[in-house]
């Protein structure tokens, strides 16, 4: 017959309750020696986390700031590539085209792709990257400029009943330089916005704004030359009116290509301080990460020792246990 004294109880609970908090910090231990951080933060800092929080919160803005770079490198990369594009498509066009005779068999050729090179420029301009329409300023979201033939279709009513090639250049400059709100490119072409989008935050109290959108002057200096192209391919009438037409074309080209190079270095303007923005966001990081790291890193001497302190009070608790389990009625008397 086995005796059970109220005194076993009470050890034998002691026991279990010694060997479970014992389990438990064994656990908590080998997490903290394998992952290298403290496994109770906010004991180690007595309750008072708020310069872990700032921290946390300074990595978590950095965060967004280094989406928003990410954001704007794809789009000023992007729109590279398009004003790229847009110089390809007039490259060696202008200057053609201002000596050419006034002589229709001789100039004609120059004038051959327009329509083709006008239809490619704005579909430039309504280029896209990462789901937005680069050159559609605050109008993002919708393309930028109208079709070729919308944009034909209003050359055509503004030059309807013009003979020269003087009249014919100044109704097509006084539409594409037309103010918004007149009847002009910006109210009727351009279906996004002129005004650039809103200011994008890279750093801690510094934002870019990108205002290239498709009312520049440089792309209306390009659409401007290539719709006196394709005018000059079937009019006005007489050799001498369309070569001066074409010679106007030429001109408004060159200073299209002037424009356009001016408009990429803007850009790249932009594309270093995003990249400045980005490489002083990293810098941040690096030195918020080891101030976080102080806070939470374990002490790999302290958590190991820690940790075989644990293992033999749990192996001694095992011992006891055994022990006990195995007395006798002799024993106790």
């Amino acid at each position: 017959m086995r005796l059970t004294h109220a005194g076993d109880l009470a050890r034998s609970f002691g026991l279990n309750q010694a060997y479970a908090k014992t389990k438990t910090r064994l656990d908590a231990l080998t997490r903290e020696v394998a992952s290298g951080q403290k496994n109770d933060v906010a004991g180690s800092l007595r309750g008072d986390t708020r310069s872990l929080a700032s921290i946390e919160n300074s990595l978590r803005r950095l965060d967004a700031f280094d989406r928003n770079a990410a954001e704007a490198e794809i789009r000023l990369t992007t729109g590279q590539q398009a004003l790229d594009s847009m110089r390809k498509l007039i490259d060696g066009m202008g200057g053609p085209m201002v000596s050419a005779p006034l002589m229709e068999a001789s100039s004609a050729h120059l004038v051959a792709g327009a329509e083709e090179k006008l239809e490619a420029a704005l579909s430039l301009l309504n280029t896209e990257a990462a789901g937005q329409f680069l050159f559609a300023g605050a109008r993002s979201n919708q393309p930028a400029v109208a079709t070729k033939s919308a944009l034909l279709a209003q050359i055509d009513a503004v030059t309807a009943g013009l003979s020269t090639a003087a009249e014919i250049t100044q109704a097509v400059s006084d539409f594409f330089d037309a103010p918004s709100g007149s009847d002009g490119y910006l109210s009727n072409t351009v279906t996004g916005s002129i005004t650039g989008a809103g200011p994008l935050p890279l750093t801690t109290g510094e934002t870019m704004s990108n205002n290239l959108t498709a009312g520049n002057p440089a792309f209306r200096d390009l659409l401007k030359g290539l719709a006196l192209a394709v005018i000059a391919k079937s009019g006005p009438p007489g050799e001498v009116e369309r070569g001066k037409l074409i010679q106007a074309a030429g001109t408004v080209i060159i200073n299209a290509d002037a424009g356009l190079i001016s408009a990429q270095a803007s850009q790249g303007v932009l594309e270093e301080r995003v990249e400045l923005a980005r490489t002083r966001n990293a810098a941040e990081r690096t030195t918020l990460t080891i101030a976080r790291g102080s806070i939470t890193a374990a002490d790999p001497y302290e958590a190991s020792t820690a940790l075989t302190n644990a293992q033999l009070q749990l192996e001694t608790l095992y011992s006891i246990t055994a022990r006990l389990s195995r007395m006798s009625l002799a024993d106790r008397l």
